[in-house]
This record gives C-alpha cells, structure tokens and sequence, in this order.
C-alpha cells in the first residue's frame, strides 16, 4: 500500500515536470519568433533620399570611401599644431 501511493506521487511528479517543461519549450519558442520578427524588419531596405536632398547634388556616388576621409583627417591634422605635442607636426 505505501508503495503503490509513493509510486502514484512520484508519476504525478514526472508529469507536472513535463507539463513545466512543455511551457518552457513554448515560451522559448515565442522568444525566439520575436527575435527572428525582429531581425526581419531591421533587414528591410532603406528608402532612397527625399527630394531635398536630391535638390541639394546628393547622391551615393558623391561619398570619399572610408579610406580617402581618413586621408583626409590625418592630411588635416598634420596641418594643426599644439604647444608640446610630439604627435602632430607644424605645416
């Protein structure tokens, strides 16, 4: 008698476990749904510039690449100079 009720207690305990784990696995689940909804809208294309800024000669041609801008940077910081800095050199 006490071992058939021990028994019934420990399948009712291997069954409320498995009905906590099933609710896990959705939960999850969910999560994981809303990261991928997520990660669409942000991969959605970027509209073309507005008018205004056509208007004013903008176009994504008329970018440097990186690499010319830091050209730049570094040509327009040799050009400054100050007091005690080993680092930058007077024009």
């Amino acid at each position: 008698m006490i071992l058939g009720n021990l028994i019934s207690v420990a399948a009712f305990g291997m069954m409320m476990a498995g009905v906590a784990k099933l609710f896990k696995v959705s939960n999850d689940i969910n999560e994981i749904k809303d990261i991928l909804r997520e990660m669409q809208r942000d991969s959605r294309p970027i509209a073309p510039p507005s008018g205004a800024y056509r208007a004013a000669g903008y176009t994504a041609e008329s970018h440097e690449s990186p690499v010319a801008l830091m050209r730049a940077v570094n040509a327009e910081a040799g050009r400054m100079t100050f007091e005690g800095s080993p680092t930058l050199q007077e024009p």
